[in-house]
């Protein structure tokens, strides 16, 4: 016959099982077939006056975001427009909007923007004023700086080098002259490497990139005048672009060299690709584009991988195979998507 204390023993094991079963039945922990939550997030800056405040929201849309976000402390209307924030309602002289970062363009209104991933949107208590005989309202007044990778890439440095073409030669010279100073080999140019940056559009992240990468003791300026934007290092430009409304930050000369016509169908120029936002993953070279815009027009919430190369072909497009963001050194990615 079993002791007393083995008993007692059996009926602890028994009733612990029991609180087990209960608590699996009642949910205590995930079910094995939970998904991860896929939704885009985005950051939302509460604005007022002149500074701002950060809230992180998920959403298929923009209310669903301002919504998870913002909680409580936000109305909205059926339409999705605010009613009002923490109790604060519309005035005769302010109205509460909702903007979107879009690069190039600055704080744009966000109106139907579809969600993306990294996006930034702003809740700004706007004051109105007059301008053309409407009523617009004034923007968020911080800025919003993105992330881009850039593989940059010259694979036939020898060819440059024995042109006969005297741009080519002139451009040969000024592009070895930032190499050198980099400490860019040339074994470095032919095989290519990843750089990153941030800035206000990808032209701007470029520079950033350069500059933090590949000189990062030299002082980096940024000046605009009437036709172009030039970046400069210790007062040397470097890179310059375009700064026309349809083709914001088309290339005028990046690290001496500027597109090149030999006049036989062929340009030597930095050729510009960017990575499919849309690819089901970053290990697939096939989802590389040849750019159809001028690289300051990507709207950097969808793009963030760009290759650079320079090279010899036909200037309305150029094959080449590039190593994949996949590729991109651990210690470099940090925050990437």
């Amino acid at each position: 016959m079993p002791s007393r204390s083995a008993v007692l023993a059996v009926l602890v094991l028994v009733a612990l099982a029991i609180v087990v079963a209960a608590l699996a039945m009642q949910g205590g922990g995930p079910p094995k077939d939970a998904s991860p939550d896929v939704r885009p997030v985005a950051e939302v800056r509460v604005t007022e006056g002149g500074s701002y405040v950060s809230f992180e929201g998920r959403g298929l849309t923009v209310r669903e975001i301002l919504e998870d976000a913002l909680g409580d402390d936000l109305v909205l209307s059926e339409d999705g427009s605010v009613l009002s924030y923490k109790g604060k309602a519309d005035s005769d002289g302010h109205r509460w909007t909702v903007y979107r970062w879009r690069s190039p363009e600055g704080w744009v209104d966000a109106g139907s923007s579809r969600a993306v991933d990294g996006m930034t949107l702003a809740l700004d208590y706007s004051e109105a004023r007059e301008a053309g005989g409407e009523t617009v309202y004034s923007v968020p007044g911080h800025e919003v700086l993105k992330e881009a990778f850039f593989f940059i890439q010259i694979p036939s440095l020898e060819d440059l080098s024995s042109s006969g073409v005297p741009e080519v030669s002139s451009n040969f010279e000024a592009l070895s002259e930032w190499l050198e100073t980099a400490g860019v080999t040339a074994e470095d140019a032919e095989a290519g490497f990843w750089i990153k940056g941030e800035g206000r559009c990808v032209n701007e992240a470029l520079a950033d990139a350069v500059h933090d990468f590949m000189f990062p003791s030299m002082e980096l300026e940024r000046t605009q005048d009437g036709d172009s934007v030039d970046y400069a290092l210790d007062g040397l430009v470097f890179h310059s672009h375009g700064i026309r409304e349809d083709m914001y930050g088309w290339f005028l000369e990046f690290l001496g060299w500027s597109d090149v016509d030999l006049h036989n169908g062929d340009y030597t120029y930095w050729s510009q690709y960017s990575y499919n936002p849309n690819a089901p993953g970053l290990d697939d070279a096939r989802q590389w584009t040849f750019d159809d815009w001028a690289l300051g027009m990507y709207d950097m919430d969808r793009y963030r991988y760009f290759g650079l190369v320079l090279q010899t072909t036909q200037k309305d497009g150029a094959d080449i195979e590039l190593p994949t963001p996949a590729t991109i050194p651990r210690g470099l990615r940090g925050r990437a998507h």
